[in-house]
């Protein structure tokens, strides 16, 4: 299968690897994003020095990046909406209005995930039905052999 897509995630999830760290990972960049919007709205020595702390706090989830990286790879339909769930109870931004539409788009994710891996899956059945004629012997054409 020839399809980029399929290299990304696995096409049927065997779920060994769970969300945790996926998790972890999320709650960590989120609460990073939150401390460099912090300083940038109100820039100050002492909020800078604030970062500098808050990013050597988060030196510890850089290993789990890669298994982040990993359990996304074999998220399931039902772990991809977990996942989705985590975010937005974990996402916060002052623009209450804004922040609903965000995790509206949020919600979508898991269902369009299903979808793309459920059409992975179906292209990839048409393929091996197609490859199954390769293996079928000329058909006879009616005429007899001379």
């Amino acid at each position: 299968m020839n399809i980029k897509l399929a290299k990304v995630i696995e096409l049927k999830p065997v779920e060994k690897y769970g969300i945790q760290d996926l998790k972890t990972v999320i709650a960590a960049l989120l609460d990073i994003r939150q401390v460099i919007y912090d300083l940038i709205t109100d820039w100050s020595i002492a909020k800078a020095i604030q970062v500098g702390f808050a990013l050597v706090e988060y030196k510890t989830v850089l290993p789990k990046f890669q298994q982040a990286w990993l359990e996304l790879k074999d998220l399931s339909p039902g772990e991809a909406k977990e996942v989705a769930d985590y975010f937005n109870t974990k996402f916060d931004i002052p623009n209450d209005q804004l922040e609903q539409k965000i995790e509206a788009g949020i919600q979508l994710i898991p269902k369009t995930y299903a979808h793309i891996k459920e059409s992975v899956l179906l292209v990839q059945e048409w393929g091996d039905f197609f490859k199954g004629f390769k293996s079928i012997d000329e058909v006879p054409t009616g005429k007899k052999a001379a």
